[in-house]
């Protein structure tokens, strides 16, 4: 199995065991299994990491790692500016 079949799978496993679990404890939430899934994702990612040089699929995986730390940003902004109207 190659490096990114190993990441894919890491990472999609660690998706569906989250999705499962907070299914079976009925604490399902759009926002925690986003949060949770993006750990899986940076775990996934220093898991598979190559001990020495890197990848071109690795370095394109900066943009989306960028993209996803910008949609959480603006996910716990949305969340506290809600949380500031409530008082």
């Amino acid at each position: 199995m190659n490096d990114r079949t190993r990441f894919l799978v890491l990472h999609l496993s660690s998706l569906l065991v989250t999705l499962a679990v907070l299914v079976a404890f009925d604490a399902f939430d759009v926002r925690l299994l986003f949060f949770v899934g993006f750990v899986g994702y940076l775990f996934s990612l220093e898991a598979t990491a190559p001990t020495h040089g890197t990848s071109r699929w690795r370095r394109r995986l900066r943009f989306v790692t960028a993209a996803w730390a910008l949609t959480y940003a603006f996910i716990v902004t949305r969340y506290f500016l809600d949380i500031l109207n409530r008082i």
